[in-house]
């Protein structure tokens, strides 16, 4: 993520720096592999999760 804000940081206005994050990722990552990232990242939030449920 620290390397997507490095790629944008160049540009000023907010909607540039969504853009070229989008051009970057989509440069760089397939839409599967982010969809893999993001599900991962969701399944390790829901078990954190229960582990603290009392």
């Amino acid at each position: 993520m620290l390397l997507i804000l490095r790629y944008a940081e160049g540009c000023t206005p907010r909607m540039s720096l969504i853009h070229n994050i989008q051009e970057f990722l989509q440069k760089n990552f397939r839409i599967e592999d982010i969809n893999g990232i993001i599900n991962r990242k969701c399944l390790d939030i829901a078990k954190s999760l229960s582990k603290h449920q009392i």
